[in-house]
């Protein structure tokens, strides 16, 4: 996932609702690196947390930049198939000037949010007058307690140029071939306002 990591529990916990009728066995959290794919097979292909994810069924949840790095892993390391896919607002351009100029846009959007705060009281505040207003109360309270976003600001820069134009493709067969359960999930809310 490419989220807030404050954002992953109040988002999980409301999957977990929806989905009373499934067996969930675990959910593990591959935090945002420089390379996504390649940390997504690392862990799962590691033999150091004592899970084989071989014999497990795998779903993907990725947010944003994260889903394009999700949908380059079949082509990079094709051991590793999931059964499914989830993601959230995705971030799968198809390449282009268009591409890249949006790319810019998110990246000077994303440096331009603050991160860190000099008191907890101060990241409420801001927390409650910005577009994070509309965020989960749980989600908030993680927040105000660590008085910083526990994110890479690396990543929330914007996709990558490999993440632009292939990804697209790898989507556009996945949803053409009809095999692979792909849920969107898109927000209803412009935070670019």
């Amino acid at each position: 996932m490419n989220l807030h990591k404050e954002t992953f529990e109040p988002m999980l916990l409301h999957l977990f609702k929806q989905t009373s009728t499934l067996r969930i066995k675990d959910v593990w959290y591959i935090g945002t690196a420089a390379d996504y794919s390649r940390a997504v097979h690392s862990f799962l292909t590691s033999t150091v947390h004592g899970t084989d994810f071989a014999k497990r069924k795998l779903i993907g949840v990725a947010h944003s930049a994260a889903a394009a790095s999700l949908l380059l892993i079949p082509d990079e390391w094709p051991k590793i198939s999931f059964h499914g896919l989830i993601f959230l607002d995705p971030a799968i351009l198809y390449g282009g000037k268009e591409s890249q100029i949006l790319c810019e846009l998110f990246a000077n959007w994303a440096k331009s949010k603050p991160h860190t705060w000099d008191s907890r009281d101060a990241t409420l505040s801001q927390l409650s007058r910005t577009a994070f207003k509309r965020w989960d109360p749980l989600g908030t309270r993680i927040t105000h307690r660590h008085e910083r976003f526990l994110c890479d600001i690396g990543m929330l820069a914007g996709p990558r140029s490999n993440l632009v134009g292939r990804p697209f493709e790898m989507f556009t067969q996945l949803t053409a071939a009809e095999k692979l359960p792909i849920h969107l999930i898109i927000c209803p809310n412009d935070e670019y306002k």
